[in-house]
């Protein structure tokens, strides 16, 4: 189906999605108490959450006097706006302020659905009080996460005759009555991955609608989503669509944090697009025409085109959009929004969100996800960037899925010159099309004064000899699309980005056509191009 794809994060279980009813497991015993040490390591922002030993809302089986179970039954989902269940929150949350006050603490943030327990600012002395305070399973320093960093429709057994789509009764049908909840980055309403009608307000059997400011939704399990829209930054009520029934957005770890949300929106709005990006890849519209810096990739696809989608952001930009070391995933945030998306009535949660490998599987967020597994949601969490020691997966527990990418064909170009045809990603280089002109490498295309012009820092190469050439640029010291941007900037019209030492080949989206070649090619490629003036060379994008 020529370039129809789909971006793959971590990937959501396709059966869970096209069914309608997410598995549910069923397990012998909760995850095993925490054992904490007498004094909790520091926390870098000072919040701690705290855990307390009665079962939240989603595995709470009974025993309090007054109060009725809440565990749904094996097979079912959990209703958290039942009666019990909010009787039941309110006993938990009654009895978090009472350990909180014990401490001389102030709670911030109270979880009751997949987690009992609270957020709060706390010094060592009050953490370690708590750490040993009767009932408290065990106080936790908030951590920072960061989002994790490609696979088609036709790969994954989607499309055709036989596929996916067409054994539940085609695209249409494919995730049809299913929300599926991604906490990420945020979302863009206005991308057409997430086009839907406005919302009404007649009460519907099958399509969303309002109910005061929640929006409903009566799902293919029969149970209810129900989620209360929210205003923000470039982001309002109209915002909510038949397609997007459910956004909201958690900060108050990350503002404890000290974080500078200039660069991003406290909204629901997607600031960075790894939100939009895993939203589309798990859900979005079928047959969007997708185009990126000018590269038409045809039509795309989420997986389950029918479902609809509820985002939940807790990940903040930083000033630097090229590394996530600046920007901020609390760990209290998250846990806040796993418990709201459960809540809610989401089926499937999508967490593309790591902080490195995993070192233990009773962390408060496989806590949470434990509980949300116990209420029937389907968990699926990205392996992330790690590896390959100590450990390549960033989430280990058994109760949830972990999803790690897969090799398949990348987007190469082709680098053409006498006696040299070699491959290297080249995304940026139209499909099917080639590009063909004189060469010379950076480091002979120098501004007067600059000392690393070979790099192809901003504002090194002189536009009088790079004007209407194919530069060649190493790797290194900046980013590699700001290199193109220099050649750009200089009038070149490609670039060939060669690794120095041996490093990654990276498809980046450049803003001239682009190919990255490995080291191992450098020699010959500056043999030839040096050899002589305004050699010709050519890049040949992918069919």
């Amino acid at each position: 189906m020529g370039h129809t794809v789909l971006k793959a994060a971590a990937a959501v279980a396709i059966a869970a999605l096209f069914t309608g009813a997410a598995a549910t497991a069923s397990y012998a015993a909760s995850p095993g108490k925490e054992v904490t040490p007498p004094t909790p390591a520091a926390s870098p922002n000072g919040i701690y959450v705290v855990l307390l030993d009665e079962a939240p809302v989603a595995t709470y089986d009974g025993g309090e006097a007054g109060l009725a179970p809440t565990k749904p039954a094996k097979g079912k989902r959990l209703n958290a706006h039942s009666t019990a269940a909010k009787k039941y929150a309110a006993h938990l949350q009654k009895r978090q302020k009472d350990v909180a006050a014990q401490a001389g603490v102030t709670a911030k943030t109270s979880y009751q659905v997949t987690l009992n327990g609270f957020s709060a600012k706390l010094t060592a002395a009050q953490a370690a009080k708590l750490a040993g305070t009767k009932g408290v399973k065990g106080v936790y320093p908030d951590e920072i996460f960061h989002p994790d960093a490609e696979s088609s429709t036709s790969f994954l057994g989607l499309e055709g005759q036989n596929g996916v789509w067409n054994a539940v009764g085609g695209v249409a049908n494919a995730g049809k009555g299913v929300v599926v909840g991604v906490i990420d980055t945020g979302i863009a309403p206005e991308n057409p991955s997430f086009a839907g009608d406005p919302l009404g307000t007649t009460a519907s059997d099958t399509t969303p609608y309002l109910d005061g400011n929640q929006v409903v939704y009566k799902k293919a399990d029969g149970n209810t989503f129900r989620s209360t829209r929210v205003s923000g930054q470039q982001w309002d009520v109209g915002d909510y669509s038949t397609k997007i029934i459910g956004a909201q957005y958690f900060s108050a770890g990350a503002t404890a944090a000290g974080f500078d949300f200039q660069y991003d929106y406290l909204s629901p709005r997607d600031g960075a697009g790894h939100g939009s990006h895993t939203a589309s890849t798990a859900a979005g519209n079928n047959g969007v025409d997708a185009t990126v810096s000018g590269v038409d990739f045809g039509a795309i696809s989420g997986v389950a085109p029918a479902a609809k989608i509820a985002a939940y952001k807790v990940c903040y930009d930083g000033p630097d959009p090229s590394v996530n070391t600046d920007d901020i995933c609390a760990g209290s945030d998250i846990l806040d929004a796993i418990d709201a998306a459960v809540n809610d009535g989401v089926d499937v949660i999508n967490f593309s969100i790591g902080g490195g490998a995993a070192t233990s599987i009773f962390g408060p967020e496989d806590y949470a996800f434990f509980a949300a597994a116990a209420a029937g949601v389907f968990v699926s969490a990205s392996a992330g960037n790690d590896g390959p020691d100590p450990s390549t997966a960033d989430h280990a527990s058994p109760w949830y899925t972990t999803v790690a990418a897969s090799t398949i064909p990348t987007y190469e170009g082709t680098l053409n010159f006498p006696g040299f045809s070699h491959a290297g990603p080249g995304v940026s280089i139209p499909f099917g099309q080639t590009i063909t002109g004189p060469s010379i490498y950076a480091g002979d295309a120098g501004l007067s004064g600059a000392t690393t012009p070979n790099l192809c820092l901003a504002g090194s190469l002189d536009p009088s000899k790079v004007a209407g050439h194919i530069v060649v640029c190493d790797r290194g010291s900046n980013a590699r699309v700001d290199k193109s941007a220099e050649v750009k900037r200089a009038g070149g019209i490609g670039m060939i980005l060669v690794n120095v030492t041996p490093n990654s080949l990276d498809n980046d989206f450049h803003t001239v056509p682009t190919i990255h070649m490995a080291d191992t090619y450098r020699a010959a490629i500056l043999a030839y191009v040096q050899g002589g003036a305004d050699r010709e060379v050519s890049l040949v994008g992918a069919n």
